[in-house]
């Protein structure tokens, strides 16, 4: 098999298909996360407090940056782009726990007022569509494919 078949097949990996989830989840946290906003900000106002505008919109922004990075990282063979393949994996991570934090918030098992406050009906739904549904399965997507990735040896 020449070298572009190789390089070819690389991408078809199972590693590579989860990434390219990831990119769908992605995108979809982003539509979502911004229809979330403007329910909040509807039915919540503008209020949050400075906390929760600075979180949100930093979860945001690494929610837009890693989705662009997982789209280069489903496009590119592991000797490309190995070292992206560690920040996506160390991003995840750190993402997949920031936001089992976040969802013990948003469900108020955790209570921390200074973030924010446990949000109600559609502001609680849409919190689940975008943080849960496509955020957090985004993360744990994009996390999987980085490992499979990451675990296959280097080609010479």
């Amino acid at each position: 098999m020449s070298n572009n078949h190789t390089q070819e097949a690389n991408l078809n990996s199972v590693g590579h298909l989860f990434l390219k989830a990831s990119v769908f989840l992605g995108v979809g946290f982003i539509i979502t996360h911004i229809i979330t906003v403007t329910i909040t900000c509807v039915v919540e106002g503008f209020n949050w407090g400075i906390n929760a505008w600075v979180l949100d919109s930093m979860g945001f922004i690494a929610g837009v940056v890693f989705t662009v990075v997982c789209r280069n990282g489903s496009q590119k063979g592991k000797n490309d782009f190995h070292k992206g393949y560690v920040a996506i994996l160390i991003w995840s991570l750190s993402s997949i726990f920031s936001r089992l934090f976040d969802i013990a918030m948003l469900f108020g098992i955790v209570k921390f007022s200074e973030i924010y406050i446990t949000p109600e009906g559609p502001v609680l739904f849409s919190n689940i569509i975008s943080e849960i549904l496509f955020g957090f399965t985004f993360n744990v997507t994009a996390c999987i494919g980085a490992l499979l990735i990451i675990k296959t040896p280097l080609k010479k």
